[in-house]
């Protein structure tokens, strides 16, 4: 057997293994899904302001939006936004939602983050323009494994 491998092969080598590891990072996830809901997890729980840590993800995900063109724009008026939690899980949340909101934004728009603060509550909004999304598809953007784009979707 020849020991060089073709660029063909390779090609379809490395799709196979990015695709593995998207595998193997869903079943963890699903894992960790597992263990939250059994009250397995431990939350590691530290001070980190909101409004920092916002900031910092919506650098890292700038390339991103500008692959489409789109601008992130951020409204962050809150006078204190330090809050006690899980730092890399509330970081995970806030990032896919931002990628969603790239992801599922038109090119050539703008998706806007905002935080507003009260006493005792910190608000924090991302939002994009879309299509026109109908009042019973928004009522099932809550129910568990629930995707809108239909193509994600397995049978």
């Amino acid at each position: 057997m020849n020991a060089k491998i073709d660029s063909e092969t390779a090609k379809y080598l490395e799709i196979a293994y990015n695709k593995a590891e998207k595998l193997k990072m869903i079943i963890e996830d699903l894992f960790e899904l597992t263990k939250l809901h059994q009250g397995g997890i431990i939350l590691k729980k530290s001070e980190v302001s909101l409004c920092n840590l916002l900031h910092q993800l919506i650098e890292e995900l700038m390339p991103l939006a500008q692959e489409k063109h789109i601008e992130i724009e951020s409204y962050m008026s809150a006078s204190n936004t330090n809050i006690n939690v899980d730092i890399a899980k509330i970081t995970r949340v806030f990032e896919n939602l931002i990628e969603n909101a790239i992801k599922y934004s038109p090119e050539n728009e703008s998706i806007y983050i905002e935080v507003k603060s009260t006493e005792d509550k910190i608000y924090v909004a991302v939002s994009n323009p879309s299509n026109e999304v109908s009042q019973e598809e928004i009522n099932k953007y809550f129910e568990r494994f629930y995707r809108a784009d239909q193509s994600r979707n397995s049978t």
